[in-house]
């Protein structure tokens, strides 16, 4: 978990975790195929997956977001994925700018029951729909994208020293 996922519904959680033991994967997630809102970001791995990662990766996003690795396959860890049963991914409820924190806040204060369900989230999105217009401008993953030009530019230094 992340600390600009603030609404992450328990329940996902429960699923990704069951996936994981039961079905003995190293790496279990919901963002392989994304159908869950942005902000319902979960995954799970182990210490020693985790630190293979660490001893094998060399790209600055490898080891700024540390599951860019695993994911991309670069050693043969099992990975598995869960899915919502509709695509909603291009929903938006995690927290990176104002806009977003704007709409947790109205989120939040929607609801006196603690933890906020992503039931709960998609029944005030479809009664208020103008809700999901606060945030949807900003482009997903912005951090990870400047991560992504930083790996360029250690590739090319790589080049030079090689």
């Amino acid at each position: 978990l992340t600390s600009d996922c603030p609404l992450i519904d328990p329940e996902v959680i429960d699923k990704i975790i069951r996936k994981y033991e039961i079905e003995k994967y190293d790496y279990v997630t919901n963002t392989l195929i994304r159908t869950f809102p942005i902000g319902l970001d979960a995954e799970i791995f182990s210490f020693n997956v985790l630190e293979k990662t660490w001893r094998n990766a060399t790209l600055p996003s490898e080891r700024e977001h540390v599951t860019p690795f695993i994911r991309n396959k670069k050693m043969d860890f099992r990975l598995g994925n869960i899915e919502y049963e509709q695509d909603l991914s291009k929903i938006r409820i995690t927290l990176d700018r104002k806009e977003d924190y704007e709409l947790i806040k109205l989120i939040t204060n929607e609801f006196k029951k603690r933890p906020i369900l992503l039931q709960d989230i998609i029944k005030l999105f479809e009664n208020k729909p103008e809700l999901m217009k606060i945030n949807e401008e900003i482009h997903h993953n912005e951090g990870m994208k400047k991560s992504l030009e930083l790996d360029i530019n250690f590739n090319k230094e790589k080049d030079e020293i090689d």
